[in-house]
C-alpha cells in the first residue's frame, strides 16, 4: 500500500489535454482552466508565480521542467545555486486610494521534503541567494506584467540577510536598495550576476574575519603568545562556536601565514590575496 503512495512524477502539460468523464470528452481543455485561474497577472498569488517564471527564463530555466509547489527554495541553476524569488508591486488588482508600499518577507522557514513528507527541525533561509522582483510600473492603465521592462530585480546573497541587525522577517525597498547595491533589469539577470553577487559577499565576510583575527592576534602578541594561547583563541572564535577550517585559515593568515592547502576553499584564498593586494 505504501508503495502506491510514493511521490507523484509530474509531467509537463501542453494545455491541449481534455477534460473528460471516463474517456468521454467534455468539450473544454486544460488551457481554458489556465485562462480562468491565472489571467489576472497582477493578483498577488499569480504575480508571485509569474515572477518566479520570469527569473527562471532569464536564467535559462523552466523551458522543459515544471514548478515544484512545495520545494524548500524556488529555483536552482545547473551549477547548484539555490534561488528564492520574492515579488511585490505598487499596483494591485483591487481599488486603491494610493500605491502600495513595497515590503518583502524574508522570514526563515523549515524545509519540507516532498519525497519523505518530513519537515526539518531547523528554521533557516534555504536558498543561497534571493532575487527580489519588483513590478515597478506605477500607471494602472498601462500595467503589463508580461513586459519585462516594467520589472526591476534586486540580488541579495542569503548571508547578507542573515547578518542584518534589523528585522529578520521583512525588508523595505529602501533597505533592499542599500543591501543589494541597486536594481538590475531582465537582460542583466543571469547566472554570472548571481555568482558575482555571491562572491562579493564571500569576499566581504572573509575580509571582516581577517580584520577581526588581526586584532585578536595583535592583542595576544602584546602578551607574549604561547601555543596554548593560540589554541584557546582558535577554540573560542566567534563567541564559543567551533572553529571551521575556513576560520582557522583566516586566523593563521592574520598572523602572516599563507597556507596553500587544497582543502582551503578557493574563495577564501582569493579573498585573502585580494585583501593583501589592496
Amino acid at each position: 500500500m505504501s508503495e502506491d503512495l510514493e511521490r507523484l512524477t509530474v509531467e509537463r502539460k501542453t494545455g491541449q489535454e481534455l477534460f473528460h468523464a471516463q474517456g468521454q470528452e467534455l468539450g473544454f481543455d486544460l488551457a481554458s482552466f489556465w485562462q480562468w485561474v491565472a489571467s489576472d497577472l497582477v493578483s498577488n498569488a499569480t504575480r508571485g508565480r509569474l515572477a518566479e517564471y520570469i527569473v527562471a527564463r532569464a536564467l535559462g530555466l523552466a523551458a522543459t521542467d515544471v514548478r515544484e509547489e512545495w520545494a524548500a527554495f524556488d529555483l536552482q541553476t545547473p551549477s547548484g545555486i539555490k534561488i528564492e524569488v520574492k515579488s511585490a508591486a505598487y499596483v494591485q488588482s483591487w481599488h486603491q486610494t494610493k500605491l502600495s508600499s513595497i515590503m518583502f518577507t524574508v522570514r526563515k522557514t523549515r524545509a519540507w521534503d516532498a519525497a519523505t513528507n518530513r519537515q526539518s527541525h531547523e528554521s533557516r533561509r534555504q536558498a543561497d541567494i534571493y532575487v527580489f522582483a519588483l513590478l515597478s510600473h506605477t500607471d494602472k492603465r498601462t500595467i503589463d506584467p508580461l513586459n519585462v521592462n516594467q520589472w526591476q530585480f534586486y540580488l541579495v546573497p542569503t548571508s547578507k540577510l542573515d547578518e542584518r541587525m534589523r528585522s529578520q522577517h521583512s525588508i523595505t525597498l529602501k533597505s533592499l536598495e542599500q543591501l543589494s547595491g541597486g536594481a538590475v533589469h531582465y537582460t542583466a539577470l543571469h547566472e554570472t550576476a548571481l555568482r558575482e553577487a555571491l562572491e562579493k559577499a564571500i569576499c566581504k565576510t572573509t575580509v571582516q574575519k581577517i580584520h577581526a583575527g588581526a586584532k585578536s592576534m595583535q592583542k595576544m602578541a602584546e602578551k607574549s603568545v604561547t601555543q596554548s594561547d593560540l589554541n584557546r583563541v582558535l577554540d573560542d572564535w566567534d563567541g564559543g562556536s567551533p572553529m571551521t577550517q575556513e576560520d582557522e585559515f583566516v586566523m593563521y593568515a592574520a598572523m602572516g601565514y599563507t597556507p596553500e592547502s587544497s582543502e582551503v576553499p578557493v574563495s577564501e584564498r582569493e579573498a585573502y590575496r585580494k585583501y593583501l593586494e589592496d
